[in-house]
């Protein structure tokens, strides 16, 4: 299908009620300030809300969606579009839906023979014994539903353990406790069915927390990623498979840990950060391809058929 972005006005949603709003205005203006300099006729739509009268307050054929965490990533403004007929960058409702819940995720990995480190599922509903958790500490507790390490929380003990839960479950319904697995911090970044250069991820303190991720300037990216020949050939099957059985399409990035010779895949993230401090465009960089190109070609996704 060949898009005519010139004749046709593109808005750069972002913005949206998540607890990720002020990263999503950050890269929705970089995103709108590169389709401009592409000399593109592109609108910077900031919304509050999903509702629809707000969403198509403005006249627009296409949508780079640049919204963060719940509203952006978990499928609902990608249904609200196509039910209107309007195409969009990234995945399909269905393939968000699938990614932003953790849980589901991880189940999926699991059933699909993607390694994965072993968790359990708690929600409000469903409460576990916790004295009998089959999972070694230190764990890992995190909400279903969020994304940029919002609320992630380590435990070393039961009684760790059982303060995450309560404090998370005033917030969030459901939640993913996971084996901690201390090793590489790897991302790999999906483009138009591509493997980008993997990125290694090293911290002052080893954790890669909300804090790390947008405020502190101290930490170290290796791109490419020190990886034998061979590891990064399985890094990148194993990555294009992630992305394929969670059909991804357009853009996206895994997160993963590498600890002694194993990959663990942890997530995956279907509208990845496009900041200052973002990772995807510092891969892209590395096959040559700058910022403002890199977002036409992410524009470029909007002609994928959307599941």
């Amino acid at each position: 299908m060949v898009l005519n972005f010139n004749s046709e006005e593109i808005a750069v949603i972002c913005g949206g009620n998540s607890k990720e709003r002020e990263i999503s205005l950050k890269t929705g203006f970089a995103v709108f300030q590169a389709l401009k300099r592409k000399n593109l006729n592109v609108i910077l739509h900031e919304i509050s809300s999903f509702d629809e009268q707000e969403i198509f307050s403005k006249n627009f054929s296409f949508a780079f969606i640049a919204l963060h965490g719940v509203g952006g990533e978990d499928g609902k403004i990608q249904s609200i579009l196509s039910k209107r007929g309007i195409r969009y960058t990234g995945s399909g409702s269905e393939s968000c839906n699938l990614t932003f819940d953790k849980s589901i995720t991880k189940k999926f990995f699991k059933k699909n023979g993607i390694n994965t480190p072993l968790f359990e599922i708690v929600s409000k509903d469903n409460a576990l014994d916790l004295e009998k958790l089959k999972l070694k500490y230190p764990l890992i507790i995190k909400p279903s539903n969020e994304g940029s390490s919002i609320g992630i929380i380590k435990a070393y003990s039961l009684i760790d353990l059982e303060k995450a839960i309560n404090e998370l479950f005033k917030s969030y319904k459901k939640l993913v406790i996971e084996e901690y697995i201390l090793g590489r911090e790897l991302t790999v970044p999906f483009l138009h069915g591509e493997i980008l250069p993997a990125i290694e991820i090293i911290t002052r303190d080893g954790d890669y927390n909300f804090d790390a991720k947008y405020n502190r300037v101290d930490n170290n990216y290796i791109c490419p990623a020190n990886l034998e020949k061979s590891k990064w050939e399985e890094l990148k099957n194993l990555s294009l498979k992630a992305f394929t059985i969670c059909k991804c399409v357009g853009w996206a990035r895994l997160d993963l840990i590498f600890s002694e010779n194993q990959f663990y895949m942890l997530e995956i993230n279907s509208v990845p950060g496009l900041t200052s401090h973002s990772l995807f465009p510092m891969s892209a960089k590395k096959i040559g391809k700058n910022f403002d190109d890199l977002v036409f070609d992410i524009l470029c996704s909007c002609k994928y058929e959307k599941n």
